[in-house]
């Protein structure tokens, strides 16, 4: 199985670059945020339940269609619901409580043992799959993932959209800084997406040329 890491901060535009990716290669893509926000998305609705019996309560699923990742929390499709900032917000403390990873590792382990992969979303690189082929460390501005934001959901404020993924940024500070130190750094703030989309498929299609290489030589 080849498997492609993709982490980064909020709003860099690692899920659609890995759909992308994903397509061009004609590989899964693993949206591991969706998971974390599916959980806060149940956590936001039941406010009377501890986040123990939360997590044992909840059934988070994956399927794939047309190439694209839907997510299912207790056999409901909430792909399109758990996109709100304040979801997001949510999905980004609850990602710090270790009970949180650990009740999503396995989940997202199995799906790249199973599948040739693009998984993005937080510790990729460094904690789901540390022997994935390639890992990329995708980001840009906050002046330009504040803009990619507002237009990606429609939103007319973007000194608020700034402001939010700011607060990202600070809550997500101690995790993104630990970087694979075998990541290639991305910065796509002048780049158009599907320039983006290419290096990075022009980064993997050579390390498979290499590996096959390698194979035929042992």
């Amino acid at each position: 199985m080849f498997a492609i890491a993709i982490d980064g901060p909020a709003a860099a535009g690692k899920s659609s670059t890995a759909q992308s990716v994903a397509r061009e290669l004609g590989m899964l893509h693993v949206d591991t945020g969706a998971l974390y926000r599916a959980v806060a998305y149940y956590v936001d609705a039941h406010p009377e339940t501890d986040l123990d019996s939360a997590l044992s309560e909840m059934s988070i699923t994956v399927r794939h269609e047309n190439g694209r990742q839907r997510t299912i929390l207790d056999q409901r499709d909430v792909s399109d619901m758990i996109r709100s900032e304040k979801i997001g917000d949510l999905a980004s403390k609850l990602s710090d409580h270790t009970i949180v990873r650990q009740y999503l590792l396995d989940t997202q382990r199995n799906v790249a043992r199973e599948h040739d992969v693009v998984m993005d979303g937080r510790d990729i690189g460094t904690v789901i799959l540390p022997d994935a082929d390639l890992k990329i460390f995708l980001t840009a501005s906050l002046e330009e993932r504040a803009k990619r934001r507002m237009l990606q959901l429609g939103l007319p404020d973007l000194g608020q959209v700034t402001k939010e993924i700011r607060q990202r940024d600070r809550q997500d500070a101690p995790r993104l800084r630990v970087k694979a130190p075998d990541a290639v750094i991305l910065d796509s703030t002048f780049m158009e997406p599907e320039n983006v989309t290419k290096a990075i498929v022009k980064m993997a299609r050579h390390l498979m040329d290499k590996s096959r290489e390698q194979g035929k030589d042992g």
